[in-house]
């Protein structure tokens, strides 16, 4: 038997200037900061503070020994709460002085779940695995004050959200040699669903992904090489993404989670790596397609309404191609290892929302780094570095559906550099 629990109690705070720009004006003290106003002064500082406190416990029962069956059930447990205060001052831009706009809400979670998997190896080259999992998922949100008028007769308003699922997992093993493993596996995942910020916002439903892997696991060459490859399938129902909704009258524009139509999402992975001598190598490769496989009206967080996402459109955050590959080469320099290593790396484009604009693009980015690692003896081992060797300028990350300001913007580190030294003792 095996058990662990852990505690985590966090806060966070931080003051962000809400517009993204360092030219926007705030709204003049002797106008009211409405929506009109807002919109003609978009200027504005918030200030955000969060808490999180989180008992996560698990207990497994395994199985001991070396029989053809393994097998582990157990349980699992998650309570958390976490209250937030989200404060908008529209009157300045840099130093937040008084909230004119306020989120204040308290969320609660609950997830407890049992499950059991057993691994059987029925025959000489023949092993096969298989596990279910039961999750229930409750969540409690209570809003204290949120942006605009409030419905009537609801603050403070709480709103609660079920959620279960049967989720499970089943593989096929073939050991063709000691050193060659084809498998075959279907699975399911599941995300559960919850509350939106106003309580006129409907709930979102759980999401829920079905997936399919064929592959091939390999060591050769007396184990210097190793290849992996996969084909994948992945059936998404309810995909859950963030945009803005107005809300109210006057309307005023807040954050919601709604659920998108099903998706596919089907693919290749390639996996080498190699080490032959003072050689060493790896490439990872990973080629997507996906799309919506139905018609579904989605809120266009570039003009703040709900808009046709037609069957066959691509899923947000899913580039087509993925690279990496490193190269290695270890130098005897007297009683001294160098080992100079340069890495690449390559994300295809890739979109934020289902609509594409120049603001939702996260365009294709490629990276180098290098390393020289020193090992002077068994114990020291010395390492300099440069990342993103010729300061590329690149998009990240794409958040504009997050907050109502224009941009959202994360872009990559600039080239860092720096030294590494690590003795064992």
């Amino acid at each position: 038997m095996r058990a662990l629990t852990s505690y985590l109690d966090a806060q966070t705070s931080d003051q962000a200037d809400g517009d993204r720009t360092a030219t926007a004006p705030p709204v003049p003290a002797d106008l009211p900061t409405n929506g009109a106003n807002t919109a003609l002064f978009p200027g504005r500082v918030s200030f955000t503070d969060q808490k999180l406190r989180t008992w996560v416990s698990e207990i497994n029962l395994l199985s001991s020994g070396d029989g053809p069956a393994q097998w582990v059930v157990g349980g699992f447990y998650l309570d958390e709460e976490s209250p937030v205060s989200v404060l908008r001052d529209n009157r300045n831009t840099v130093t937040f002085v008084q909230s004119n706009s306020s989120i204040i809400t308290k969320l609660s979670n609950r997830s407890a779940s049992v499950f059991g998997q057993v691994d059987y190896r029925f025959a000489p080259s023949w092993a096969v695995d298989a596990g279910l999992r039961y999750s229930e998922d409750t969540q409690r949100y209570t809003r204290l004050a949120i942006p605009g008028p409030p419905p009537p007769g609801c603050f403070p308003c709480t709103s609660d959200m079920d959620s279960n699922q049967v989720t499970g997992r089943v593989g096929l093993k073939y050991f063709a040699t000691e050193d060659v493993m084809l498998y075959g596996t279907y699975s399911k995942g599941y995300k559960a669903g919850g509350i939106n910020l106003d309580p006129r916002q409907e709930p979102y439903a759980p999401e829920t992904n079905q997936m399919g892997e064929l592959g091939v696991k390999s060591t050769l060459a007396d184990g210097r090489l190793r290849v992996n490859a996969a084909l994948f399938y992945s059936d998404y129902d309810g995909i859950q993404l963030s945009a803005l909704t107005a809300i109210g009258s006057p309307p005023a524009l807040l954050p919601n989670t709604l659920n998108a139509a099903p998706a596919e999402i089907y693919g290749a992975e390639l996996e080498v790596t190699g080490r032959f001598s003072a050689l060493a190598f790896n490439l990872g490769i990973s080629s997507l397609h996906s799309e919506f496989t139905e018609d579904a009206l989605l809120t266009d967080s570039q003009t703040n309404t709900n808009r046709l996402v037609p069957k066959g459109s691509r899923v947000p955050f899913a580039p087509d191609l993925t690279v990496t590959a490193g190269v290695q080469y270890d130098v005897q320099a007297g009683s001294w290892t160098l080992t100079p290593r340069l890495q690449l790396s390559y994300t295809d484009k890739q979109l934020s929302t289902p609509f594409e604009y120049p603001a939702t693009v996260v365009p294709s980015h490629a990276v180098t780094d290098v390393r020289l690692s020193a090992a002077p003896s068994d114990n020291l081992h010395l390492e300099a570095f440069v990342t993103n060797v010729f300061d590329r300028t690149y998009i990240a990350a794409q958040v504009q559906d997050a907050s109502s300001a224009t941009g959202g913007i994360l872009y990559g580190a600039p080239r860092q550099y720096g030294i590494r030294a690590k003795y064992d003792f």
